[in-house]
């Protein structure tokens, strides 16, 4: 069963940005959706303790599709660990989509030359 996308210019927005995502890789655009419709509802308090698990959650949820993909997150890579793989099923092969990898790194403030 395909996921099920909100309705409405906001769902289909996402539905054809995730759906881009999985056939380019190209993030950007993705990512500035999430920041302008779904973090800016996070209060300063929120924001004071969010860290790399906000974000990989708000990307599973957005990108989660149980059709095309299994979904691994933390999956073991030699003796390491990545934060969220999408792997196309193996009977989705035949599609143009690839596996994607995603590794999600907290950045504070000072280092891009901002303040709290």
């Amino acid at each position: 069963m395909p996921i099920q996308y909100p309705t409405g210019n906001r769902g289909r927005t996402l539905r054809s940005l995730a759906e881009t995502s999985y056939a380019t890789g190209e993030l950007g655009p993705l990512c500035a959706f999430l920041e302008q419709h779904y973090f800016k509802v996070f209060d300063n308090r929120d924001l004071r303790w969010s860290n790399e698990l906000v974000v990989k959650t708000a990307f599973l949820v957005t990108l989660f599709n149980d059709a095309f993909y299994l979904m691994d997150s933390e999956p073991a890579l030699g003796r390491r660990y990545a934060d969220l793989l999408l792997q196309v099923r193996p009977d989705m092969r035949q599609y143009a989509l690839w596996d994607h990898l995603l590794e999600f790194k907290a950045v504070s403030h000072k280092a891009v030359g901002l303040t709290s």
